[in-house]
């Protein structure tokens, strides 16, 4: 009898170890509108209740070698207007530059206007200073809040030191100690028109016809292929139907909780979007670990007991209900990062609608999912394609096991992508040890009994130290073709005039990186740099609230996210199709 208890104590502590503005408002708003405006103040604050100023804006500023920064951190249904921004020294206005805000219709004004939400960003050049003394500088603003209410034009002081050093802000008096409620100077904003029936169900169609296509992703046919094979091992037509809804319950209660979660995160003031939970390093790392798993256990090198039938791998082998449900659960996950065409605009739509159409779009993507294994299992006449059960489905399945490593493979370069090689190595270990445990388990009845509960810890070690390990840095290669996304850059680049294509990636985007592949060769994307067009990219592997402020803006929840940017400083991008051709792709950018 082999002595396991020490070489099992040794793998678990080994991999517990290595994760050790322009124009003044009063110029646009006549004496009538005010009066009229604020007339409108008892009935709109017994209606709602207001953040004071500095709650709603929160201001804070820096200062390096060459600029001044000031930032806002915007409350949620708050919003500053971009014109009303204006910095100046000991009374003078000084020059700035700003990320380009939403521009929308303002039921105040009645006009577009351009509105920043959640966060805004002023950089002001040093180079309009002289050092000598102190400067007094004040920066200008005023918001409203998209319930109606409009706050007073702010000003906020700063001294920037005779060095031109460090900025600090003067201290005031805190009028905000006990501050009355703010003096609105605007009615109560139009209600956003709600989806009509025909564009609601234009979405949910299109959100079915994403679901289907999702099954051909790489990622989902394995799991998808283990429930096909269980249909033509002989039962019967009730038999069947009964799998085929099951997988689809458990596909589409996946799918509507995913979106719940991600809806109500976002609700929170959460910047998120379609594919969060792949962006979650320990997650990406429990997925890695349980595909290895499905894996031996194709290859018959696992052995799971009926009482362990409720965890882990077992919970989607053989042939019953429960396996069907949980199959269902897991496509769902590994394919919910992809973005399909015809599923980016519903996904886009769904995230900006309440919360009963957001979940039916949800859902419709779920059942669309789903739909060819139902069809498969409903439809007699199907099953007459299907092969006769023979001994050739053993040596299939243990086959089935090679695209379940590949998968983990895949999964465990994205890890490496978004933690670095040392992650990579942690779960390298924590698969070997995973490996060890169960080969252990075949000589040791003792370790038998105890594998699967000693697999779980083992994950949970693993996981807990890839969560303590900080994201890596790097995130777009530094080849002198690309540049990295930023609000500010691409301001920057769009206020000189010249044309951009933006291209928002993630590792684990399998549609992204065929692109990256087959389109974007070096050829053609020399091409488009001596073509004079800058070439800008976004990788959302990890979290990033500045991408998917992007992908918001322009009715996106996930990745892939191309734009083309015309020369025109204020001109509205062409946004591309999500699978791109090489032919039709160079016709886009050459018609600039």
């Amino acid at each position: 009898m082999i002595n396991v208890t020490s070489l099992l104590l040794s793998l678990l502590l080994l991999c517990g170890s290595l994760a050790s503005h322009a124009q003044d408002l009063n110029a646009i708003l006549s004496a009538d509108s005010d009066a009229r405006n604020i007339n409108s103040l008892d009935a709109l604050a017994q209606e709602e209740e207001f953040l004071l100023v500095h709650e709603a804006y929160q201001i804070s500023s820096s200062s390096n070698d060459t600029q001044l920064r000031f930032s806002w951190v915007i409350a949620d249904t708050y919003y500053l207007y971009g014109e009303q921004f204006k910095v100046t020294a000991n009374g003078e206005p000084l020059s700035f530059s700003k990320p380009d805000g939403k521009i929308a219709y303002d039921a105040v004004f009645e006009k577009d206007l351009e509105k920043h939400y959640v966060f805004v960003e002023l950089t002001v050049p040093k180079d309009q200073f002289v050092a000598g003394e102190p400067i007094d500088i004040a920066v200008h603003s005023q918001g409203c809040a998209d319930a109606g209410l409009c706050y007073p034009p702010q000003s906020q002081p700063f001294v920037l030191s005779p060095n031109l050093g460090s900025l600090m802000p003067v201290a005031v008096v805190d009028r905000f100690a006990n501050p009355p409620p703010p003096e609105p100077i605007a009615s109560q904003a139009a209600p956003i028109e709600p989806a009509s029936f025909a564009t609601a169900l234009s979405m949910i169609l299109l959100a079915l016809a994403g679901g289907i296509i999702l099954n051909l992703m790489p990622c989902v046919l394995p799991v998808l292929s283990l429930k096909a094979l269980s249909l033509s091992s002989g039962h019967s037509q009730q038999e069947q139907k009964q799998q085929g809804w099951s997988y689809t319950l458990g596909v589409m209660t996946t799918f509507v909780a995913i979106a719940a979660v991600l809806l109500a995160v976002r609700a929170g003031g959460q910047a998120v979007g379609w594919g969060f939970q792949l962006q979650t390093p320990w997650f990406v790392s429990v997925l890695i670990l349980l595909f290895l798993a499905m894996g031996l256990s194709l290859s018959g090198l696992i052995e799971f007991g009926g009482k362990w039938m409720g965890l882990g791998q077992s919970l989607t082998t053989g042939s019953s209900l429960q396996s069907s449900y949980f199959t269902g659960v897991l496509a769902s996950i590994v394919a919910s990062p992809c973005t399909a065409p015809f599923m980016a605009t519903a996904l886009g739509f769904a995230l900006a609608q309440p919360w009963l159409l957001a979940l039916s779009v949800f859902a419709a993507l779920g059942l669309g999912m789903a739909l060819p294994f139902l069809l498969l299992s409903y439809v007699p006449r199907l099953g007459d394609y299907l092969p006769k059960p023979g001994a050739w489905m053993e040596t299939f399945k243990q086959a089935l096991a090679f695209p379940l490593y590949l998968t983990a493979l895949w999964l465990l370069w994205v890890l490496g992508r978004q933690l670095g090689a040392g992650a990579m190595t942690l779960i390298a270990i924590a698969g070997l040890a995973l490996i060890f445990i169960y080969w252990v388990s075949r000589h040791s009845q003792r370790v038998r009994s105890l594998s699967h509960g000693l697999a779980i810890l083992l994950v949970g070690i693993a996981s807990w130290n890839i969560s303590q390990i900080p994201p890596s840095t790097s995130k777009v290669a530094d080849d002198g073709i690309w540049e990295s996304f930023t609000p500010q850059r691409l301001s920057e680049l769009r206020q000189s005039g010249q044309p951009i294509f933006v291209n928002m990636t993630a590792d684990w985007c399998i549609t992204c990186k065929v692109n990256e592949k087959v389109v974007f060769t070096d050829e053609t994307l020399q091409a488009m740099k001596d073509k004079g067009i800058a070439l800008v990219q976004g990788d959302w592997t990890n979290y990033d609230a500045e991408i998917t402020r992007l992908l918001e803006q322009y009715g996106r929840g996930g990745v892939p996210l191309y734009l083309l940017f015309p020369a025109q400083a204020n001109a509205e991008p062409q946004i591309l199709p999500q699978i791109l051709t090489p032919k039709k792709f160079t016709a886009d950018f050459s018609a600039l």
